[in-house]
C-alpha cells in the first residue's frame, strides 16, 4: 500500500477547505477563495486547476469588473453539481427514505418506502438496502458511476468508526455493520451518523452557522437528541454514543422515559412526554406506542395559543428542565451556538421564557444564554445533513 506523504495529506486538507467554501458560499473569485481559506494565491491556484482538470468545477460570470458594472466581467469559479452525486439513506420507525444530492449539496431527489424495518433480521435489512439503493439509482437516472459516496443518517446510537448501528428504535437488530456490507457491495465510502448529528452538520453548512466551530443542535421531537460540533468535527464519543442530552438525568424520582429509567431530560420535554401529560388536564386520544402524531401536538400548540393556562405549566416545566440542561452543556464545552431545532421546535415558544430564566440562574457570569437561539424545522435538514455527510468523506 502506498504511504501517503504529510505533503498529499495538506494538499487533500487544502482541496477540502476550498471544496467546502465553495459549496457554502456559492460561486467565488480566487481572491475571495483566498480570503476565506487563508490559503496563498498560488496554493488556490494549484489546487482549482488540478479541480478544474477532472470537471470539477467550472467558471462563471460575476458582476463586472468597475463602475457601474461597466468594464471586464468578473470570472467566478463554482462546483459542477453533475460532476458526482451522493446518495442519503435515512431508516426511520416504518420507512425506508433515500435522497439524492450534487456536488454542491442540492437535493436532487427523494423517495420513500414504507415498511416496518423491525420485522428484518440483519442479512434482510441489509439485502433490502442494496436493492433500495439499486432501485433509486434507477428511478433517479443517474449515471451510478457519479454516485462518489452513500450517507446514512440513522435513528439511535451508531459507532462512526467501524460504521455499525449500535441500538436503533427503527430496528429489532444490534450492532448492524451496515457500512462495510454497502462499501463492499458498491465500492465507494459509506459513513454513518446519529440523525441529530446529522441536523447539527446540515446547519454548518448553513451561511449564518458556516463560522461556528463549536455548535450545539438541541433537536426536539418524538424523544430529545443532541448533535456536536466540536473543533469543527462532528463528536460521537468513543462507542458512538456521546451528546445523549435527552438522556441526561433531571430528576432521579422523576417520570418514566423511553429508555426505562426515571426523569430524563426526555421524560420531560419529548412529544410523548408533554402529550402525556397533557392528557391529564385534556381530553387526549391514546397515542400510538407513546408516539403523539403531528396533527395531536399541533392540537395541543394550538390549546397553548388560545391560552391554555393549566397547559402552559407543562411547557414551563419542560422549560426548566430544557434550561437547566443547555446550562449544563454552556458551562462544560461553551459553544460559540447553541440551536434549538427539531420538529418540537413548534413548542419552543411556550418554553422558552422558562428556559432563559432557567439558564440565567444556574450559568457563570462568563457564560450568557443569549447563545443559544431556534431554528424552524425542515424535513429537508436531515436529507441535506446526510448528503453532506457523504460529500464530506469523497471530498
Amino acid at each position: 500500500m502506498k504511504k501517503i506523504t504529510d505533503t498529499e495529506q495538506i494538499r487533500a486538507a487544502n482541496r477540502k477547505q476550498i471544496i467546502g467554501a465553495l459549496r457554502t458560499h456559492g460561486p467565488l473569485a480566487r481572491v475571495e477563495l483566498c480570503d476565506i481559506t487563508g490559503l496563498s494565491p498560488a496554493t488556490v491556484t494549484a489546487i482549482t486547476s488540478d479541480l478544474f482538470s477532472v470537471g470539477f468545477l467550472k467558471e462563471t460570470s460575476g458582476t463586472a469588473e468597475g463602475n457601474q458594472g461597466r468594464g471586464r466581467p468578473k470570472v467566478n469559479i463554482d462546483l459542477n453539481p453533475e460532476a458526482a452525486f451522493v446518495i442519503g439513506i435515512q431508516p426511520s420507525v416504518n420507512e425506508l427514505a433515500f435522497v439524492l444530492g450534487d456536488l454542491k449539496g442540492n437535493i436532487r431527489e427523494n423517495h420513500t418506502v414504507s415498511i416496518q424495518l423491525d420485522r428484518l433480521d440483519e442479512a434482510q435489512f441489509i439485502t433490502l438496502v442494496i436493492d433500495g439503493i439499486n432501485d433509486f439509482i434507477a428511478f433517479s437516472g443517474v449515471d451510478r458511476n457519479r454516485v462518489a459516496s452513500i450517507g446514512i443518517a440513522m435513528q439511535g446510537p451508531v459507532d462512526s468508526a467501524t460504521g455499525t448501528i449500535t441500538w436503533s428504535p427503527a430496528l429489532s437488530i444490534q450492532n448492524v455493520p451496515i457500512c462495510e456490507a454497502l462499501e463492499s457491495r458498491f465500492n465507494i465510502p459509506v459513513s454513518i451518523a446519529n440523525d441529530s448529528d446529522i441536523v447539527a452538520l446540515a446547519l454548518r453548512h448553513l451561511n449564518n452557522y458556516s463560522h461556528d466551530s463549536n455548535l450545539l443542535t438541541i433537536v426536539l421531537g418524538q424523544g430529545v437528541g443532541m448533535g456536536a460540533l466540536i473543533n469543527g468535527q462532528l463528536y460521537s464519543g468513543s462507542r458512538g454514543a456521546a451528546a445523549e442530552f435527552g438522556h441526561v438525568k433531571f430528576n432521579l424520582e422523576g417520570p418514566q422515559c423511553r429508555c426505562g429509567g426515571r426523569g430524563c431530560i426526555e421524560a420531560y420535554a419529548g412529544d410523548y412526554a408533554l402529550y402525556r401529560d397533557a392528557a391529564t388536564i385534556m381530553h387526549l386520544p391514546m397515542s400510538d406506542n407513546h408516539r403523539p402524531s403531528e396533527e395531536q401536538m399541533e392540537q395541543i400548540t394550538a390549546e397553548l395559543k388560545n391560552g391554555n393556562e393549566a397547559l402552559q405549566r407543562i411547557y414551563d416545566q419542560a422549560g426548566r428542565v430544557l434550561g437547566l440542561g443547555m446550562a449544563n452543556l454552556i458551562t462544560l464545552l461553551d459553544p460559540e451556538r447553541v440551536i434549538v431545532t427539531g420538529r418540537g421546535v413548534r413548542g419552543y415558544e411556550f418554553m422558552e421564557a422558562e428556559a432563559n430564566r432557567a439558564m440565567k440562574d444556574a450559568l457563570l457570569p462568563s457564560h450568557t444564554p443569549d447563545i443559544v437561539e431556534s431554528f424552524e424545522w425542515t424535513g429537508d435538514l436531515i436529507s441535506t445533513g446526510t448528503i453532506h455527510l457523504g460529500l464530506e468523506k469523497s471530498d
